[in-house]
């Protein structure tokens, strides 16, 4: 006989008292919830929770909708502190199992006008399909290395930028390339692909001769195709897939004369 509690009956699941001993184990006091907020609070060891905007990535549905399930009760949401900056509101979390139940349930959401305007994560799967046609591999490189800089750890992304990066500077001609030495000592990159467009990044890696100046280091970031690409990029690849085509793409960067 399932030993049911209420917040987990009101969400239409039941936990055994095993599963209620384990569930005890988290410290729900972490999360600063206020009692008017009316939260079903859930805890399930194998469950994957996500924000709005990488669970409308996952499932190729819109944000918007996405956020309309939680904000009209359709499903239960966890808060978390913005791991950005502590001063921003917390972070929405979403179960995305229950997601995903809820969307085959509702096969209409997957269609919805809002649904099919936001598929930003085929817009890029597009974007680098676009690119993998190119001769020039410097634009998909670039791109590769932005969306490793979501997955990876601080010092695996400095790896690979003081890799990466001299050579994208050296197949990249003069008048498309700009390097800088920000007053706080960090280096900044900017490397431009006519017709494609552009990519920036905080470089721990800088060419001989890089000017300081009076500005800034870039946060990483660029567009290709007219896609814009940030600094905090959800992630869309399996970080190991992405660390694959990385590798993949470098052996074409053959530096030239210019």
């Amino acid at each position: 006989m399932a030993d049911t509690d209420p917040l987990l009956a009101a969400a239409g699941l039941a936990v055994t008292a095993e599963r209620r001993r384990r569930l005890a184990r988290f410290a729900w006091d972490r999360l600063p919830v206020p009692p008017e907020a009316g939260l079903i609070r859930l805890a399930a060891e194998e469950e994957v929770w996500v924000t709005a905007r990488h669970a409308a990535e996952l499932t190729h549905v819109s944000p918007e909708v996405i956020r309309s399930l939680w904000q009209t009760g359709a499903l239960p949401w966890l808060p978390a502190p913005n791991p950005h900056d502590p001063g921003f509101a917390p972070m929405r979390l979403l179960p995305l199992s229950r997601l995903q139940a809820y969307l085959d349930a509702h096969p209409g959401l997957r269609h919805a006008r809002p649904a099919r305007a936001a598929g930003d994560s085929r817009r890029l799967r597009a974007v680098t399909a676009r690119l993998e046609r190119l001769a020039d591999p410097r634009p998909l490189a670039a791109l590769w290395l932005l969306l490793l800089g979501w997955e990876a750890d601080p010092p695996q992304l400095a790896a690979a930028k003081r890799r990466v990066l001299p050579l994208l500077w050296e197949t990249t001609p003069t008048a498309e390339r700009e390097a800088w030495r920000a007053p706080d000592a960090a280096g900044g990159i900017r490397l431009q692909f006519p017709g494609i467009g552009e990519a920036r990044f905080r470089s721990p890696w800088l060419p001989d001769g890089a000017p300081a100046a009076n500005r800034a280091a870039p946060d990483d970031g660029g567009r290709f195709f007219g896609r814009a690409v940030g600094q905090r990029e959800p992630a869309r690849y399996p970080p190991a897939l992405v660390e694959e085509r990385l590798e993949a793409v470098l052996p074409r960067l053959v530096p030239r004369w210019f």
